[in-house]
């Protein structure tokens, strides 16, 4: 008699910890999913494209003088999985922007997510990367168009020889017309990339400020097989030359969103740490 209520005892446990798994699962997905902030610093103009000077300012902070010609800042960051469908990772700062001209110029100024796919980064010194390899690189990048032009939403083909700010090894995933033209002045961005599925990413930016200045892309989808290959996020970075002019950049963040079964399974952890605790202590 006394194996058949030890055995009912242990049953009548487990359809407790069941039930107690089912709930983690659904309060995870009732919750806000947490996001890890980072802000971005180790800025240096990438190998064979440094023809401006850059300095470091505060943290997530740098300035670079007038381009003579392509200058690339970019920051590496710790690798963000970008693998799980539902991971999401956003990039987001300030930037003055000081053109020579009239406006920024068409498709001269742009931002990127990338994956270094395995390449040498390099070292940094002196606001450089040296000895770095800029080829090969996957992500995205946006190319902020002016009036008559066009934003233009760039992923990296896989494989790719090229450097990670050039059009050469790229593939159109949208282009929007635009009617104004980004002068010189203060804008906010935002790029932010979602794993739908292994096969599936969506892009979104945001570009506000300077002369009235306000593009919202909405969710744009690719289903390139580079989408597939990208599943690590570790550098971002930016193009500047003579049409943009000297650059300022401040409140440089990254932002990372676990998929939501990862939040599921820390919740059910918890609420299986808190039975075994309540257990101990009724013992």
């Amino acid at each position: 008699m006394n194996t058949v209520v030890s055995v009912s005892r242990d049953a009548t446990r487990l359809c407790r910890f069941a039930a107690l798994a089912v709930c983690g699962v659904a309060v995870a997905a009732s919750l806000p999913r947490p996001v890890a902030a980072a802000t971005v610093s180790g800025w240096g103009l990438e190998t064979g494209f440094t023809a401006a000077t850059l300095t470091e300012g505060a943290a997530g902070a740098f300035s670079t003088t007038a381009p003579t010609n392509n200058a690339a800042p970019r920051a590496l960051i710790s690798p963000i999985d970008f693998s799980d469908p539902g991971d999401v990772v956003q990039f987001t700062g300030q930037v003055t922007l000081s053109p020579p001209g009239a406006n920024i110029g068409n498709q001269q100024f742009r931002i990127g997510l990338w994956d270094t796919n395995g390449a040498n980064t390099g070292t940094l010194s002196g606001g450089v990367w040296n000895s770095a390899n800029a080829n090969g690189w996957l992500g995205y990048m946006v190319q902020v168009g002016i009036s008559g032009g066009q934003d233009s939403l760039k992923g990296r083909t896989n494989p790719n020889s090229a450097a990670w700010l050039s059009n050469t090894g790229t593939y159109v995933v949208n282009n929007t017309n635009d009617s104004d033209s980004p002068a010189a002045g203060t804008y906010d961005f935002t790029m932010t990339l979602t794993r739908n599925t292994a096969s599936e990413v969506s892009i979104a930016y945001t570009l506000a400020g300077g002369n009235s200045i306000n593009r919202v892309s909405g969710l744009l989808t690719d289903t390139n097989a580079a989408a597939a290959a990208m599943t690590t996020i570790d550098a971002v970075g930016f193009l500047l030359n003579t049409n943009t002019g000297a650059g300022s950049f401040t409140n440089l963040q990254v932002s990372a969103v676990p998929e939501p079964g990862s939040v599921a399974l820390l919740v059910g952890a918890g609420i299986a740490g808190m039975t075994v605790r309540r257990r101990r202590l009724a013992a």
